[in-house]
């Protein structure tokens, strides 16, 4: 929610984080700044992916495919949390400033 107890930054990060979001030069920059650390992160996740996939397969290869489908999913939210953290942070920071 909006609630900024919600966010799993500290509280000066949540105001540094706005402050980058929101000022257009700032944001300029941050995107700069944060594109080849998440470009490098999606490869790594993407990689760690596969493989726990992989495993979940090898050590599970009597169970059902429906099984199988279900510990695929359940570790890949676990995997891609940080990136859908950023995602809620971004938006959060953002929705003040939105002028639809």
């Amino acid at each position: 929610g909006d609630d900024p107890s919600d966010s799993v930054l500290c509280f000066q990060d949540q105001i540094d984080f706005k402050t980058c979001v929101t000022d257009s030069l700032e944001r300029l920059g941050l995107e700069r700044l944060t594109l080849r650390m998440i470009l490098d992160d999606i490869g790594t996740r993407k990689d760690m992916m596969m493989d726990r996939i992989i495993d979940i397969q090898r050590q599970n290869a009597r169970a059902s495919p429906e099984r199988r489908a279900t510990l695929i999913q359940q570790a890949l939210v676990k995997i891609s949390r940080p990136s859908r953290y950023f995602a809620m942070e971004k938006a959060r920071a953002l929705s003040e400033f939105c002028f639809c």
